[in-house]
């Protein structure tokens, strides 16, 4: 098994620790709606910044963009220069 099929196994059982107080996907949506950042997130999960970059990666690339809800996206987000 490959680096990252390790690093999607231990990430697998974090997600299904008791202890653990965020999930794994809550992890990755917040870093995909930008409310966050890979350390922060890998802190509270109790990885290496590495692996959850390389995990949110492939999370990233898996998401499915709708152009329609895409292009009705009219708010302004940070940073906004007028």
């Amino acid at each position: 098994m490959g680096a990252s099929g390790h690093g999607l196994l231990r990430a697998k059982a974090i997600r299904e620790s008791a202890s653990c107080t965020m999930t794994l996907e809550d992890a990755l949506d917040e870093l995909y709606k930008g409310q966050t950042n890979v350390a922060k997130q890998a802190a509270k999960l109790g990885l290496p910044t590495k692996e959850l970059q390389q995990i949110f990666r492939n999370y990233a690339v898996a998401q499915k963009v709708d152009p329609e809800v895409w292009q009705g996206d009219t708010q302004v987000s940070w940073p906004y220069i007028t």
